[in-house]
């Protein structure tokens, strides 16, 4: 017992000896900590976990690859969306999104939003219910 007080005092001088090295070793223990905390945080909640639907695994995401600048991402027009809507064998059904700003006012000032516009079936493509109200119609 007196040997393990006796190394801990020296650990304590020592740490007070060299006190930059010791700031060093903790602030660099402490990014690595944060970084690897920061990762799996990341990793959970885009790779591990499931999207909040019945069956995520059939969802899918479908996109067309720009001819010109060779590259996906495209965005489609709501004309085109109906040709392969109507044209398509593969999926049950599609449902078409678009990410966008809306501006909602009262009384007061606007506020500028982040939202989407989507299809009437989207809702009842992903299976979900409208908490209040109802939900799109086509």
């Amino acid at each position: 017992m007196i040997s393990i007080l006796f190394e801990l005092k020296y650990a304590i001088r020592s740490v007070f000896k060299s006190i930059g090295f010791t700031l060093l070793s903790i602030s660099m223990l402490g990014l690595g900590l944060g970084a690897t905390i920061f990762m799996f945080t990341a990793v959970k909640a885009y790779v591990l976990n499931s999207l909040p639907f019945p069956e995520p695994e059939r969802i899918m995401h479908v996109e067309r690859k720009h001819a010109v600048k060779e590259r996906f991402n495209a965005e489609i027009s709501m004309h085109e969306f109906l040709d392969i809507r109507r044209t398509q064998k593969s999926f049950e059904d599609l449902a078409a999104y678009y990410a966008g700003t809306v501006n909602l006012s009262d009384e007061d000032l606007p506020v500028r939003l982040d939202g989407a516009f989507i299809t009437g079936n989207a809702f009842s493509q992903l299976r979900a219910n409208a908490i209040l109200g109802r939900t799109l119609s086509a």
